[in-house]
């Protein structure tokens, strides 16, 4: 049995907004343009992750937020929660995903700008657990 999908009033202006602009190429026999392959990757998320296994692991956030679950598709993410009992998905956000913040976030991350925020936020640094034995060396 599937579960029942809502919108919040942001994910459904995002998608209705996502809708009507692959709408305009689809009507014009465009159904390779970007607008188009963006409302079906939405779509199809929608219909193979969020209605039928919403609760996977692999797209939990992590501690306060493990209630919140997110699914990033290449130029877009869905944000959710869900309510088992009801079977019900309630898409919180449906929101275009930068790669350039992406890059950039990682890039600062990985170059010690962001060092301050992390330590402040409490979050471990990416690697910073791993230890390498000499015998590993040789």
């Amino acid at each position: 049995m599937s579960y029942r999908i809502e919108l919040t009033p942001p994910a459904e202006q995002a998608y209705t907004r996502y809708y009507h602009r692959a709408r305009v190429y689809l009507d014009v026999g465009q159904s390779e343009h970007p607008a188009v392959v963006t409302f079906n990757a939405i779509e199809n998320a929608m219909d193979s992750i969020l209605a039928t296994n919403p609760c996977d692991p692999a797209f939990a956030l992590m501690g306060a937020y493990s209630k919140t679950y997110k699914v990033s598709l290449d130029q877009v993410s869905i944000s959710y929660r869900v309510n088992r009992g009801q079977r019900c998905v309630v898409v919180r956000s449906i929101s275009h995903v930068s790669p350039r913040m992406r890059k950039w976030l990682m890039t600062a991350i990985e170059n010690g700008t962001m060092d301050d925020v992390l330590e402040r936020l409490r979050i471990e640094k990416p690697g910073s657990k791993v230890s390498v034995t000499s015998s590993l060396l040789h």
